[in-house]
């Protein structure tokens, strides 16, 4: 195969991926225009991870979740799930480890490390 056709091939290929930028703003679009914004005004998404500021940005909607661009352990987001009210009244206690900004949650809680 002539490597001009297959480079054409690739790129056509690449470009209906979700990520590409050439087709992002089309994918955007179009992922928006299948919801109701009014009923999506006052929604909070809670993720142990930054797929949630990734789904607020691709439905365009305002970041109103306290878990943005976080990364949490599985099972201490279970926990935080759990007991969500008593985990988001208590004080956060910020220190750096091995580089990184680490938040942790608890006082009369058990522990939760957020990064």
């Amino acid at each position: 195969m002539n490597n001009a056709i297959l480079q054409d091939k690739i790129f056509r290929l690449y470009t209906k991926l979700p990520h590409c930028r050439i087709c992002r703003r089309r994918h955007i679009k179009d992922v928006r225009s299948r919801f109701n914004y009014n009923e999506l005004s006052d929604v909070s998404i809670f993720a142990a991870n930054c797929i949630g500021g990734e789904l607020y940005y691709l439905l365009g909607l305002k970041f109103q979740s306290p878990l943005i661009n976080i990364s949490i352990n599985r099972d201490q987001f279970v926990v935080l799930c759990a007991n969500l009210k008593k985990y988001l009244s208590q004080p956060i206690s910020v220190s750096m480890r091995d580089g990184m900004c680490v938040g942790i949650i608890g006082g009369d809680c058990p522990k939760t490390r957020i990064i």
